[in-house]
């Protein structure tokens, strides 16, 4: 669960979100939407403890994560996936060190690792490129390499950043694909995209962000919060 409460945010003299009302459900997909600038990276950085609101709490899980503590930021973060339009591979390990290395950092031991890193790559259908380097797949196999990486630890919650921005549209749709997947086995996804054509033909709840305000919260079916 995800809950933005009356935030705000203020970069120098701009103000980035204003008075921002967010519930979002555990299990739920979501795609936040809007114009360049509108407060999009933002607000899914708010979600993540990258930045904190300058108003209001962010409560994630019946916990406000304003108030976390440096020793308390890291085990919140690994409740979460991060997945990005640029996918973010480490360009000197190989497909499989990639995702071994989302283990690694969570202090995973060798034997989980071999065993897990295989099953993970299976999951996003790339096991046969395990020992390529990030150079040498494409611009998809990449971003399967990225949600492998980013479902590694089995967070709680997704959160993607334009994962489709640099695919063409076959591949991009397999992207959504695999993302549905992971939604259906319950980890809560939360996406940002320009992508219209991908929100119109998924019909999942999408929340409108314009000049730092939502300004509609339309959820399957046509409801509206806003």
């Amino acid at each position: 669960m995800i809950d933005f409460k009356n935030v705000t945010k203020v970069y120098g003299e701009k103000v980035v979100l204003k008075d921002a009302n967010l519930h979002i459900d555990d299990g739920e997909f979501v795609f936040i939407v809007g114009p360049t600038g509108a407060g999009k990276s933002t607000l899914i950085k708010l979600i993540s403890r990258e930045i904190e609101p300058d108003e209001g709490d962010i409560v994630v899980d019946g916990k406000v994560i304003d108030d976390l503590s440096n020793r308390e930021i890291p085990p919140f973060r690994r409740q979460i996936g991060m997945v990005f339009q640029d996918f973010r591979l480490l360009p000197n390990l190989t497909v499989s060190e990639n995702v071994a290395f989302a283990k690694e950092v969570v202090h995973s031991s060798k034997k989980t690792i071999k065993r897990m890193v295989p099953q993970l790559l299976a999951m996003v259908d790339i096991e046969d490129l395990s020992d390529k380097f990030p150079d040498e797949i494409s611009g998809g196999e990449q971003q399967r390499v990225a949600i492998a990486r980013a479902i590694a630890n089995n967070p709680k919650y997704i959160i993607a950043d334009e994962p489709t921005g640099n695919l063409d549209g076959e591949t991009a749709w397999a992207i959504m694909d695999l993302l549905d997947q992971i939604n259906k086995r319950g980890t809560t996804v939360v996406m940002v995209t320009h992508a219209s054509e991908i929100v119109e033909k998924m019909r999942k709840r999408v929340i409108t962000i314009q000049s730092g305000r939502i300004i509609s919260d339309v959820k399957p079916g046509g409801s509206t919060d806003v």
